[in-house]
């Protein structure tokens, strides 16, 4: 029994060698590594020729076509039927295919781990842990848990079964360039039978960028956001949970979706006064102002944000915004100061509990 481990990448020569020594001591070499090249123009593939006698994978190349379809061609050539991804920038802990071979059972079961976010810029890092007891839980309350947590948004946290996958078609959708990991994991749990949780760390996401400016403007995030919402409703929709458990969850998803693309139309690279449409869309969206009514705050953002919208009021928006962008795009130390106040986002539930 081995793992099939995708490995999608563009442009990564920095970080390959790295990438690879973490695999090669490994506590259990029960693997393959499918190096997916997505069209690199920066000597990738000609420093992978001087590896390929010291460590061991697989080359693939195609042309850029980006990320989705990098990991489609990857489950293509994966030769087994476990399967993880993960990203070449990123570290893995040496008993990262050991916990997770440990784990693998003839049961359909989605394995995930707690793993790590790194913020080499800001020399901090953050425990995404997943200390929830599902013994006693049904399949969809599981899944149900696991995405409250944040950690079902991500697929190299996880191990998939290549036949559920191939068998029903499932694949990255390559029209999307946000939430394609939630949606492709939406589908998959329609699939499974049950959830296993690894509670150890054994993933390490580098969040290169951290939260600077240096985050690029994504074209049609908006439309992306909304598909992925609508995914989301429906996979909770055809669930065995009754509309009362994820209903505000639902409202909390929808508002944080929002907030994104609030968030993106103030980007430095994004269209001349698209923000200006953002706001007027946001307090012109009757769904937000209902999802707003279901939740509860935890934050001073969310207060202006919940009073703005339902007073209509586009320039306590436009005045809010444009202070604390200005700041992020020009006074990143105290943005970083602040941003836990204004942007930490955690909607905990119906209002008034």
């Amino acid at each position: 029994m081995m793992i099939s481990v995708i490995v999608p990448f563009y442009n990564a020569r920095n970080y390959i060698e790295r990438f690879l020594k973490a695999f090669h001591n490994q506590t259990s070499q029960n693997y393959e590594l499918v190096l997916v090249d997505d069209g690199s123009n920066d000597g990738s593939k000609e420093l992978l020729d001087t590896l390929k006698n010291t460590y061991n994978f697989v080359y693939v190349f195609q042309n850029n076509r980006g990320v989705s379809e990098a990991r489609n061609t990857g489950i293509r050539y994966a030769k087994y039927e476990n399967i993880l991804f993960a990203d070449i920038d990123d570290i893995v802990e040496k008993n990262y295919i050991e916990r997770f071979y440990l784990n693998i059972d003839d049961n359909n079961s989605l394995i995930c781990c707690s793993y790590n976010i790194e913020y080499p810029k800001e020399d901090r890092s953050l425990k995404k842990l997943l200390h929830i007891n599902l013994e006693k839980l049904e399949k969809d309350q599981s899944i149900f848990k696991i995405d409250v947590n944040g950690m079902l948004n991500v697929v190299w946290n996880k191990l998939f079964f290549k036949s559920i996958l191939v068998d029903n078609k499932i694949k990255f959708n390559s029209d999307l360039k946000s939430g394609e990991d939630l949606d492709f994991v939406y589908h998959y749990c329609r699939f499974i039978k049950k959830i296993k949780i690894i509670e150890e760390p054994l993933y390490n996401y580098i969040r290169i960028d951290g939260h600077s400016t240096l985050n690029k403007y994504i074209p049609n995030l908006e439309i992306n956001l909304d598909f992925v919402e609508d995914a989301r409703e429906q996979f909770y929709s055809s669930s065995t949970l009754q509309a009362s458990e994820y209903k505000e969850f639902l409202d909390s998803c929808y508002i944080n979706s929002k907030m994104i693309v609030l968030n993106n139309s103030y980007k430095l690279d994004a269209p001349r006064k698209l923000n200006k449409k953002v706001i007027y869309s946001i307090i012109n969206d009757s769904k937000l102002r209902r999802c707003l009514d279901n939740v509860k705050y935890s934050t001073f953002n969310q207060v202006i944000f919940y009073f703005a919208v339902k007073s209509r009021n586009f320039y306590i928006f436009y005045l809010l915004y444009n202070v604390l962008f200005f700041m992020r795009n020009n006074m990143n130390f105290l943005y970083n100061v602040l941003r836990p106040l204004f942007f930490d986002f955690k909607f905990l539930g119906k209002k008034g509990e």
